[in-house]
């Protein structure tokens, strides 16, 4: 008989300890969600905010902007895709084999790039919206520049989402003793 209640106390111990780590499990998936719904929302917003302002403004069809706005879309939305594509290979998650993929790039333009592609929304919000290089100009970096830019495009589009109407969003980049320092502000 009491070999018969330890056992019973063994299984209840056990279904509690999974119960624990199903409850666990659930809390990450949900943040796994929610990062995800983040990174999906930021080239969303960088795809419809310039489709609005040509929408709203007929009239900008005929300006020089148009190609850029148009550019700025597809770029976006070919970053959705990745984003997507990245959701649809968890596969590399579970077996925790993400790796860095780590390219040679000349900072500047690459920011700028970057940092460009948030300009309509800015402008749409009526934000002053400025980039501060203060790095050495041709600054060659090892990043994987994939996930550098989501890091910066998540930082930019909370900037914009948080700052009221005419307020201001500045990204500043140094280079103090060797070291790249990146601020949004």
């Amino acid at each position: 008989m009491a070999q018969r209640t330890k056992k019973i106390d063994e299984d209840k111990q056990l279904i509690e300890q999974q119960a624990k780590d199903l409850m666990a499990l659930d809390k990450v998936k949900s943040r796994f969600f929610t990062n995800i719904s983040h990174e999906l929302r930021t080239p969303l917003t960088l795809i419809l905010g310039p489709l609005s302002y040509l929408l709203d403004h007929p009239d900008a069809l005929n300006e020089p902007t148009v190609l850029q706005k148009l550019s700025t879309m597809q770029r976006n939305g070919k970053n959705l895709l990745t984003l997507i594509e990245e959701i649809l290979d968890l596969s590399k998650l579970e077996a925790q084999k993400v790796a860095l993929d780590e390219q040679p790039t000349v900072l500047q333009p690459y920011l700028q790039r970057i940092f460009s592609a948030f300009e309509s929304q800015a402008s749409y919000q009526a934000i002053d919206y400025q980039i501060h290089y203060k790095a050495p100009t041709g600054l060659v970096v090892l990043l994987d520049q994939n996930k550098t830019e989501k890091i910066i495009n998540n930082l930019l589009s909370n900037a914009l989402k948080f700052t009221p109407k005419e307020g201001r969003v500045h990204m500043e980049v140094v280079a103090p003793n060797g070291a790249i320092q990146l601020t949004v502000q």
